[in-house]
């Protein structure tokens, strides 16, 4: 269990809920670095350490063409959304978290890839009856592994 409770997005899709907050986070590879989103009424803020910071207001830009990151008529509201983005996400934790995870399915891949390789690998699931089969060779795209976190070796 998280300290957060999951709840579906998706009637948000037809309309707002007042007083709600959204939090999303893109951590996989394919990114520079972990980038956070947080939604608070219509104002969405995408925040990262590696990117760019972007504002919108989707009232009046539902399809996001319009980053008010750099109208100064929103400086006070996106001052305020990189506060509260900063008192959720301990950003540079967040990154040694992925490196540490990134480096620790790396290894795995290596170990794996090592002695008989075989072309088909059985993988029984105990929560029912049926089972699942992997074809072997199958890896993260290479876009995903261009995309993992730069760090010394």
């Amino acid at each position: 269990m998280t300290d957060i409770e999951g709840r579906s997005i998706l009637p948000l899709l037809k309309t707002d809920e007042p007083g709600r907050t959204t939090y999303a986070e893109h951590l996989d590879g394919g990114t520079s670095a972990p980038r956070v989103m947080l939604r608070e009424g219509s104002l969405k803020i995408v925040y990262s350490e590696a990117y760019p910071v972007q504002l919108y207001n989707l009232a009046d830009d539902p399809g996001e063409q319009v980053n008010l990151a750099g109208d100064k008529a929103w400086q006070a509201d996106l001052a305020r959304l990189i506060q509260r983005v900063l008192e959720r996400w301990d950003l540079p934790a967040l990154t040694r978290d992925v490196i540490v995870s990134q480096r620790a399915r790396q290894m795995l891949r290596r170990s794996l890839s090592k002695g008989k390789v075989l072309d088909w690998e059985h993988y029984p699931n105990p929560m029912c009856d049926s089972t699942h089969q992997v074809r072997r060779g199958d890896e993260f795209p290479s876009v995903e592994q261009r995309g993992y976190l730069h760090y010394p070796k």
